[in-house]
């Protein structure tokens, strides 16, 4: 019973991030953030072990954060473990989530690793596969500019974010620059998904879904797709083809302007039986 008041403190605490704090920090403040996103991120399964029922969050300032030192692996990345809710756009002195504005304070995951990028897509041999994995529900990503990621070779899905079938919910994010050889140039999701008030802008994808691609039911919700080019579905790749069963992609107040696809235009649909459909309402496509 002497514990209990202190690892009820430690559920209920969220870990917090500051890229210019000291070394050493214990992250259960700001004044004693970790200052290597990385290093918090692998505090969760442990923080979970004696929380099982909690959702670890962890508080991001300001700032450009890449998931490894220059010159490291490109299959580094941000895993995000199960039970994780990723908080960015902290100007570094709030004390409830609700304060932050990721507008006034841009956090940016990039995956340059060695800060060199070059415009349309030039000197990338550096960067990471993926810039974040989600690797479990739920698996929360809100308030970030996500840009860098060059998803190839053996890893060439999901340049931006990587999402198993566990699903996840991205939330006001910005996608930038973002490249895969495959599929989902930003984005790919083999999980129900939910995005919402997300921007992409100038993602590719060599094959198909130049900023998002998904295989199960999900929504995007007053999302703004802008630049982004495949060959096929420049915005959005859906595939239901694979499953079997009943499947909905829902598509809600979302603007779609100047992509660029070779084929399937701006959205490419695909379903196996009636009962798996694509839904878009109140939106614009251009």
């Amino acid at each position: 019973s002497v514990y209990e008041p202190l690892v009820t403190s430690i559920c209920d605490e969220p870990i917090y991030v500051d890229r210019q704090a000291a070394p050493g920090g214990n992250g259960r403040t700001w004044s004693t953030a970790i200052s290597v996103l990385g290093d918090a991120l692998e505090l969760v399964p442990a923080r979970r072990f004696v929380c099982p029922e909690s959702v670890v969050e962890i508080w991001v300032r300001e700032g450009m954060y890449t998931p490894a030192p220059p010159g490291s692996s490109p299959t580094r990345t941000f895993y995000l473990y199960e039970g994780t809710r990723l908080l960015g756009g902290f100007k570094g002195d709030e004390i409830a989530a609700g304060q932050r504005d990721p507008s006034a304070h841009p956090t940016i995951l990039s995956g340059d690793l060695n800060g060199d990028d070059l415009p349309g897509f030039g000197n990338r041999s550096d960067n990471v596969f993926r810039v974040v994995r989600v690797l479990g529900a739920p698996g929360i990503v809100d308030g970030f500019t996500i840009r860098g990621g060059d998803a190839r070779s053996l890893f060439s899905s999901g340049a931006g974010i990587w999402i198993n079938d566990g699903g996840g919910r991205v939330t006001r994010c910005r996608f930038e620059d973002n490249r895969a050889e495959n599929l989902g140039g930003a984005l790919y999701s083999f999980g129900p998904t939910i995005v919402e008030a997300c921007t992409f802008v100038g993602n590719r994808s060599l094959e198909r879904g130049g900023a998002i691609a998904m295989h199960r039911s999900s929504r995007v919700d007053s999302c703004s797709f802008h630049a982004n080019e495949a060959q096929l579905g420049s915005a959005m790749w859906v595939d239901f083809s694979l499953y079997s069963g009943p499947a909905r992609m829902e598509l809600v107040q979302c603007q779609l302007r100047g992509n660029v696809a070779s084929r399937g235009g701006a959205i490419a649909f695909f379903a196996s039986e009636p009962s798996q459909t694509l839904e878009i309402r109140d939106g614009t496509l251009v």
